[in-house]
């Protein structure tokens, strides 16, 4: 504080009691109050960085957040009100995992800004490090997110209708469609969440399905219209369904056996699927993953079939 301010503070303060100029001795201590060195005041004004940056990205996640929020799809107002499900169709339960914009910012900048904010204050060199170790563990364990295993068919019911079970190849039963050309056919399915962190499980990906293959296409999901009835015929459409760490849910696939498609034979040649592109989400981290079933559905096919 300059002598100025502070006498005029002073006089401001005593004017009533004492007015005219400040005493003597009064002047002469003030005098003697040594003045802030111009760098002190810099210093002052860059310790309060931190917390105007650590408010900042608080702010700035917080309308990622908001935006996020603001792209579902608002009712009309009131209470709503649930449509009783539709039977499962093709083109029911399918969706495509979006980029995943706010865990990157997250990973590659609000966790690090907040490691270096919380290092700023500490003047302990082991605290600091303390902390430089934590923000690496929690932007290597969050970031493993887009990359482990989160959904599996541990176990659970397991139906492919209609179908016979044929062989085994590479230790895992075969189970042969018995379908026409463009018939659609269903595989009932237990999906487990295997992670240690909620999972939503969105929907079914299309995206890997090759037209000009004669492979059977995923063409929809479903779930059973009553959980304690293991009946794939009477799936319903699909909804978004959030497991718990260990927790499962049945589902229904739905395939198109393709224009291909015959009766098995000895002259006939067949094509499989042993996996199911899910589309699932956890902890803000949504994408595609093929999902390894525990055997393989085959699909017969007429030879040189164009």
């Amino acid at each position: 504080m300059t002598e100025d301010r502070f006498e005029r503070s002073l006089r401001e303060l005593l004017a009533d009691r004492d007015p005219g100029p400040a005493p003597e001795r009064l002047r002469r201590a003030v005098v003697g109050v040594p003045a802030m060195p111009a760098g002190a005041r810099g210093a002052a004004w860059l310790a309060g960085l931190p917390g105007l940056a650590a408010a900042a990205i608080i702010v700035a996640v917080g309308i990622g957040l908001l935006l996020r929020a603001g792209s579902a799809p608002q009712g009309s107002g009131g209470a709503p009100q649930p449509a009783p499900p539709a039977s499962l169709e093709p083109g029911m339960g399918l969706a495509t995992a979006t980029e995943p914009v706010l865990p990157v910012l997250i990973l590659f900048l609000v966790l690090p800004a907040v490691g270096i904010i919380l290092a700023w204050r500490l003047r302990s060199r082991i605290g600091r490090l303390a902390i430089v170790s934590l923000m690496v563990a929690l932007m290597v364990g969050y970031g493993s997110l887009a990359f482990i295993d989160v959904l599996s068919f541990r176990d659970g019911a397991i139906i492919v209708a209609p179908a016979t079970l044929d062989s085994e190849t590479d230790g895992k039963p075969t189970h042969l469609a018995l379908v026409k050309p463009g018939e659609l056919f269903r595989v009932l399915l237990t999906v487990t969440n295997v992670s240690a962190v909620p999972v939503t499980l969105r929907g079914l990906d299309p995206s890997l399905n090759d037209i000009h293959s004669p492979v059977a296409k995923f063409v929809g999901l479903g779930l059973l219209a009553d959980p304690q009835e293991i009946n794939p015929a009477a799936a319903v459409a699909f909804r978004p369904v959030e497991l718990a760490p260990d927790g499962h849910v049945d589902v229904v696939v739905l395939l198109d056996a393709g224009p291909c498609a015959t009766e098995p034979g000895q002259d006939v040649g067949s094509t499989g699927r042993d996996y199911v592109p899910f589309v699932s989400s956890a902890l803000g981290w949504e994408r595609t993953t093929r999902v390894e079933m525990p055997f393989t559905v085959a699909v017969p096919i007429q030879e040189n079939c164009p």
